[in-house]
């Protein structure tokens, strides 16, 4: 009885392994770039902001599938109290050739840095321009240049980051969306198209 116990794990994670490779997997949403290898992907539950070509409405919510023509977006309101009874899911179904423009996520890390970095020059130099100023009428002298071109160099490198990067994929000539298996299936040697 002994040996039989210690294969038991081992054999239920081997059947669970091979039940779930047989599995249809999700699809997941891919915008790509064209003669690129650059990629950014959007799994179910990510969160998403897009345009459409119709209306120019802007949409965002967490996608809940995505399948071959279709988008559908997931929105979850509360009204009133907490409870599950207030709790309001909505669905958008958007067919994928209808998005135009994919603005990135606000939780991606240059544009969390961008916004970090433009803050914190513009503080920085907000307030050295200010203690550049109260030292100059304390002291009854005309404020330094140097300090002044510093302060301001610091001030227009924050705007530059800010300004810099991409605030939205236009879907077009460079870019595209592909939809792709969540797990990419290789086709076996012998079953190639004629």
């Amino acid at each position: 009885m002994q040996i039989y116990r210690k294969w038991i794990i081992p054999c239920i994670l081997l059947s669970f392994t091979l039940l779930c490779h047989y599995l249809p997997a999700q699809n997941v949403l891919s915008l790509e770039k064209r003669k690129s290898f650059k990629r950014i992907y959007y799994l179910p539950g990510d969160f998403i902001r897009f345009q459409v070509h119709d209306d120019g409405v802007v949409y965002h919510g967490y996608i809940e599938s995505v399948t071959q023509k279709d988008l559908v977006l997931v929105k979850s309101i509360s009204l009133g109290n907490t409870d599950e009874d207030d709790l309001q899911v909505f669905r958008d179904y958007v067919p994928l050739e209808n998005i135009s423009v994919i603005f990135p996520s606000e939780d991606h890390y240059w544009q969390y840095f961008r916004k970090m970095f433009y803050a914190g020059t513009m503080a920085g130099g907000s307030a050295l321009i200010g203690i550049a100023t109260v030292n100059s009428i304390i002291e009854k002298q005309t404020p330094d240049l140097g300090s002044l071109i510093i302060v301001s160099s610091i001030m227009t490198l924050g705007l530059g980051v800010r300004y810099t990067g991409r605030n939205k994929y236009k879907l077009g000539k460079k870019w595209q969306l592909v939809v792709r298996p969540a797990f990419p299936v290789v086709p076996k040697e012998n079953s190639r198209p004629e």
